[in-house]
């Protein structure tokens, strides 16, 4: 486990930020 990076909750919110930013896949049919 101390080999894992850590993420820490503005790692977080900064991922969300990017899938947000991004078409919804999931979505799109």
């Amino acid at each position: 486990m101390a080999k894992q990076k850590t993420f820490t909750q503005q790692d977080l919110e900064a991922a969300r930020q990017k899938l947000a930013d991004l078409p919804d896949l999931s979505k799109d049919k």
